[in-house]
């Protein structure tokens, strides 16, 4: 098998799960019922999901960069499709996104006290997000989600 049908068959593969698999798992909620938990409660539970995405943008793009990567690097002819990686991490935070239902707008609704539904731009958004890797998700979380006094 050549490198460029190889490199379209990842890519198949990939396009194919996040069109399929994904609806599966996307089945968005609406915002918590606050009246009976403390707003601290919901401040941390806020803050936890915030930990677990960050935890997950740093997986994906490390684990897709040794994967991935080495496997570019190791092949000669597979070097110049290296500039793929990229999209390969938003793919697959994309679909990490929506396995485990992440919307950062959501949460960022939540933390402003004017909660709006989960929705699939928000945790499509989320999964582009985490393909950027955790120091883009981290700038964001700082320009946000400011330390509360």
């Amino acid at each position: 098998m050549n490198t460029k049908r190889l490199v379209k068959s990842v890519l198949l593969v990939l396009v194919l799960l996040v069109v399929f698999v994904v609806p599966v798992f996307a089945q968005a909620s609406g915002p918590p019922d606050t009246s009976t938990v403390s707003v601290e409660t919901v401040s941390d539970s806020i803050f936890g999901a915030l930990a677990v995405i960050i935890a997950l943008a740093f997986l994906v793009e490390t684990l897709v960069e040794a994967l991935f990567g080495r496997i570019a690097d190791q092949i000669p002819t597979l070097a110049v499709y290296k500039w793929l990686l990229i999209y390969i991490a938003v793919l697959v935070g994309v679909l990490g996104a929506f396995v485990y239902q992440f919307d950062l707008i959501y949460l960022l609704s939540i933390y402003m006290l004017s909660p709006v539904p989960k929705t699939m731009f928000g945790i499509v958004i989320t999964g582009v997000s985490i393909g950027m890797g955790a120091g883009y998700l981290h700038q964001f979380v700082s320009k946000y989600f400011p330390q509360q006094s």
